[in-house]
Order: structure tokens, then sequence, then C-alpha cells
């Protein structure tokens, strides 16, 4: 947002500077930006490249900020559910897993 607000008083610099050339006057009426006190071109393009500059470095670090708080949130959820499951009562869930499950193909007992 800097940046932009930057790029905004740049432009109407540029605006009000070609404004003053338009019109035929004398040479010694048009001063140049240096003189008036205003920054040069350099001087808003090394403050503009600056501005951007840290913006990127900023959103970098909120998402790499946002990646690893989130790898941490998920690994704690993670490990509280499998703390939760390895600290079950495994009659409580291997039987129904084992017998209702596909994959594991026990065979039935009958009894007869």
């Amino acid at each position: 947002m800097s940046a932009d607000w930057w790029l905004k008083l740049w432009a109407q610099r540029d605006e009000a500077q070609r404004a003053e050339q338009r019109p035929l006057s004398s040479p010694s009426s048009t001063s140049s930006p240096e003189m008036s006190g205003q920054p040069s071109s350099e001087s808003f393009l090394l403050v503009f490249a600056a501005l951007t500059g840290v913006v990127i470095i900023l959103g970098l670090f909120q998402s790499l900020l946002l990646f690893f708080v989130g790898l941490r949130a998920s690994t704690r959820i993670h490990d509280a559910a499998f703390h939760g499951l390895d600290y079950s009562s495994t009659s409580l869930w291997l039987p129904f897993y084992l017998f209702t499950h596909p994959c594991c193909n026990l065979p039935k007992l009958s009894i007869s």
C-alpha cells in the first residue's frame, strides 16, 4: 500500500512537471525538480524499489509463518489423534475393523 501511495506521488509530480513544460514560456521560468525542492526521478525510483522490496519480503515472511503455524497445528492434531487411538482399548475398534474391512478377508467363524 505504501508503494502504491509513493507511485501516486511520483505520477502526480511527473504530471505536474509535464503540465509546466506544455505552455511556451521563457527558459528562465522553468526550473528543474531538484532546484524546486522536489526529489529527482532517480530518488522516486529508489524509494519505490525499496518499498516494493519490503512488501515482497514481508509477504514471504507472512507465507512462511502461516505455513509453519499450520504445520505445527496439524502435527499437534495428528499426534493427539494418534495418542488417543494408541492408548484406546483395542477391543473397541480392532474386531470391527478386521471383520468389516474388505482388505482383511478373515474367515468368518461358524458355530455349528
